[in-house]
């Protein structure tokens, strides 16, 4: 009786430990091995699909999918600007990846790079992007390009707190209220979008470059801690008091074309610049 318990025992451990009768474990997938199968059944994709896995493999310079696998695999780096790409899902397995540059192209659905966390450079600007909500995990990301899309939301960005380079220009933004957190932010681009209220901004005291041009900006005082900036634009908008900027003192550019600021009262004077060197402003 006690060697049938015993028995028992020792071929129930033996299935638990993985290696029982019947019990098969499964490798881990390699990295690129989702291109590879997708590589290897070509004519069973989507013409969009098929066109970015045609597009990866001349990157790889090669036709053979498993050594094109290893090659993208591999790679910290990939450039893929002006392909007229749509369907970005190929890149998915390509977790090693730091810097990624997908420029002009006509992609919507930026969904299959919520994996690449490695990422540290992004580059998705004049695409056709409405929902930047897949990038929220990116983590590691220090510089991003979202330039040119209809982005009307950012609060995915809200977590990107590594961000040193933020590029929003021509997009539909209204409320910058989810940036005010990205204290590292070196340089912040929002020209050309539709906001009124720049407080949010107030904290990001790293500055050195800041686009606002083309917004409907009234109030500026909000700007008046960037202590660090060396560029400012602010053309464009409904801005009538530049004085707020007076202590910017290490201010290089300011461009305030564009704006109803009142001029002196002599015959072809200019507004006053508000900082110390004249030079400085662009009216």
């Amino acid at each position: 009786m006690k060697s049938t318990s015993a028995v028992a025992l020792l071929i129930s451990m033996w299935m638990f430990s993985g290696s029982g009768w019947g019990v098969t474990q499964a490798a881990a997938p390699s990295l690129g091995s989702a291109f590879k199968e997708w590589c290897q059944n070509l004519t069973s994709l989507s013409a969009e699909r098929r066109k970015t896995v045609e597009i990866l493999l001349e990157k790889a310079d090669t036709s053979d999918c498993e050594l094109a696998a290893e090659n993208l695999s591999s790679r910290t780096e990939l450039y893929l600007e002006v392909n007229q790409i749509t369907d970005i899902t190929p890149l998915t397995g390509f977790t090693n990846l730091e810097q990624l540059y997908l420029t002009d192209n006509q992609i919507a659905d930026v969904s299959p790079l919520a994996g690449l966390i490695n990422l540290k450079k992004l580059s998705l600007s004049v695409n056709q992007i409405t929902d930047i909500s897949p990038l929220a995990g990116l983590t590691n990301l220090e510089q991003l390009y979202l330039e040119s899309n209809q982005i009307k939301d950012v609060r995915p960005l809200v977590g990107l707190i590594n961000l040193e380079v933020l590029v929003l220009s021509n997009n539909q933004i209204t409320n910058v209220n989810p940036l005010a957190g990205l204290t590292n932010l070196d340089e912040l681009y929002l020209h050309q979008n539709q906001i009124t209220n720049v407080s949010p901004l107030a904290g990001l005291t790293k500055l050195t470059g800041l686009g606002l041009e083309n917004n409907q900006i009234t109030d500026v005082s909000p700007l008046a801690g960037l202590i660090n900036l060396i560029g400012l634009g602010l053309g464009g908008n409904q801005i009538t008091d530049v004085s707020p900027l007076a202590g910017l003192i290490n201010l290089e550019w300011l461009w305030l074309q564009g704006n109803p600021i009142p001029a002196g009262s002599s015959a072809n004077a200019q507004p006053t610049c508000p900082v110390s060197r004249p030079d400085v402003c662009l009216f």
